[in-house]
């Protein structure tokens, strides 16, 4: 019954997006059935340039990316307000049994990026429509699952062509129920850093170990000392988590391995951690290296800063949306999201967007993930108020 009156509501405000609903939920099957990774977005891609065709006056696309779409939509003098999509799946094979299932094999949409597609697009019909008096930047972003695709559209210099006002995203859950959202003021998501270290000593014969000089140990070493030092060194009112997720080394059981690698990530919610981090992973590096005599490299390889929620823009949000949506307080999540770009450089709000259905709660990054196509319904009508009034 809430999710009838809902619609009603949406119908008597909006009747555009009831009307558009089913193309819509068709684009979104479409795209849910390609899931590409990271820079490959080429099948996602044409499916949305083909969706858009034609486009009514006011409209331009640009491609600063291989696989990137920005859709401009400029009627008046002034600022812009960019709203944001994220367009690459994940290595998940899915199990959804959807008649829309994907298509191409060990890959899913399993993080809700059709949805987010879906609306974005959904929207641009909407101010093909109405042809608000203000300007807009639609950007279908991808890589967000990584290596990350915000800061190099960013880093190509394309944005800086025009002056961003405020920057808008959301994300798909099924944390909270279909026709709710979640937002807080501050710090939305976690900041997480990508790391590899490599130590390189000299092979032996495991019966004269002291021949060579033991990478594995070395290696090992570091495990087991770091989250020590980080308790000496990271504030205890500081929120963190570090995890090293696979070591590798050696080639057989009685050589002394003369390689051996870590690979790990940590997130922090404060950016000034993730410089104590920094160093104390450095030094530690360095010292090991010297006590052990090998030698090593240490690599940087996924970093996002935290997502960052402007405090005015969550009031204003909360005016906006309150009337006809239940608005939860979301807690802090440990996450990435690589519109913490975009939130470091314009005023921002990303928000949740409900999706659960009978409590039938399956979970970000699952093979079981699958929002209702309503979902769509549901942020076309927000993003529509956000243009309108934001």
């Amino acid at each position: 019954m809430i999710v009838f009156i809902q619609l009603l509501q949406l119908y008597r405000i909006y009747p555009e997006v009831i009307f558009m609903g089913n193309e819509l939920h068709d684009l979104r099957h479409s795209l849910h059935q390609y899931p590409e990774s990271g820079f490959e977005e080429h099948k996602t891609a044409q499916i949305i340039l083909e969706a858009l065709s034609p486009l009514p006056e006011h409209f331009k696309i640009h491609r600063p990316l291989d696989t990137s779409i920005i859709v401009e939509y400029r009627t008046v003098d002034g600022p812009f307000l960019l709203l944001r999509a994220d367009m690459d799946g994940l290595p998940i094979e899915e199990n959804t049994k959807a008649d829309f299932s994907s298509k191409h094999k060990g890959w899913m949409h399993a993080c809700g990026h059709d949805i987010h597609m879906s609306v974005l697009f959904g929207a641009i019909r909407y101010v093909a429509k109405r042809r608000p008096k203000r300007n807009i930047l639609f950007l279908f972003q991808p890589a967000e699952e990584g290596p990350g695709g915000a800061e190099p559209i960013i880093n190509t210099g394309f944005l800086n062509n025009y002056t961003i006002e405020k920057a808008v995203a959301l994300h798909v859950t099924d944390d909270f129920p279909l026709g709710s959202v979640g937002i807080r003021k501050g710090t939305m998501f976690a900041s997480p850093t990508g790391f590899d270290i490599t130590f390189r000593g000299k092979s032996a014969h495991a019966a004269t170990p002291h021949l060579g000089k033991d990478a594995l140990f070395t290696a090992t070493t570091f495990v087991q000392t770091i989250h020590n030092e980080l308790s000496r060194v990271v504030p205890n009112e500081d929120r963190y988590v570090f995890t090293m997720g696979k070591l590798s080394a050696g080639d057989r059981r009685n050589v002394v391995p003369s390689h051996a690698k870590i690979e790990g990530v940590y997130r922090v919610l404060d950016m000034k951690v993730k410089d104590i981090i920094d160093k104390t992973i450095e030094r530690l590096v360095e010292r090991l290296s010297n006590v052990f005599e090998v030698e090593h490299e240490l690599e940087y390889v996924l970093y996002y800063p935290t997502v960052e929620n402007d405090n005015s823009l969550v009031n204003r949000f909360h005016k906006l949306i309150e009337p006809s949506y239940k608005i939860f307080e979301s807690e802090i999540k440990l996450f990435g999201e690589d519109f913490g770009f975009f939130s470091h450089t314009y005023p921002s709000i990303m928000f949740w967007l409900g999706s659960r259905k009978d409590d039938a709660k399956k979970g970000l990054h699952t093979p079981n993930f699958l929002p209702p196509d309503k979902t769509v319904d549901h942020g076309v009508k927000i993003m529509s108020k956000l243009i309108e009034e934001l």
